[in-house]
């Protein structure tokens, strides 16, 4: 999409911000979305209007450009997540141990990081990892 100048009133005079800017000139994203482990589901949800109405929800891997060997390490990271919960006890203590939730943020973490390199700047990638974090208990 290319950048438009966009008038704009000030008290009798007139300025024009690039559309995609934030009015200093830095670029803003097209895209956000949320790095959101969930259950039975991929770890990307679209959050701004932008994201919503071009992706689907949550986001398939394969709608973003993203590399092969990203996606596979994405979808085995979606499936650990489903180990957090004792399926046959929902509602009762996580079977992975402390150092296991803790492995598993920090792979999510390095995740975000791989995903907001290889989508670049057009989206920006919020961190909402924290759940996955232990709590202690």
């Amino acid at each position: 999409m290319a950048n438009k100048k966009l008038p704009v009133a000030i008290i009798g005079s007139s300025i024009s911000f690039d559309y995609m800017t934030n009015g200093s000139g830095v670029n803003m994203p097209e895209y956000v979305i949320r790095f959101l482990p969930d259950y039975s589901c991929t770890s990307l949800w679209p959050y701004n209007e932008k994201a919503r109405s071009d992706f689907e929800m949550p986001i398939e891997y394969t709608e973003l450009n993203l590399s092969t060997e990203l996606i596979q390490r994405l979808e085995e990271f979606d499936n650990r997540i489903m180990d957090i919960i004792d399926w046959s006890n929902p509602a009762g203590p996580s079977p992975l141990s402390k150092e296991e939730r803790i492995q598993l943020y920090n792979d999510g973490k390095q995740l975000l990081e791989l995903v907001r390199k290889e989508l670049g700047d057009n989206f920006e990638v919020l961190d909402e990892l924290d759940w996955v974090y232990p709590k202690d208990e």
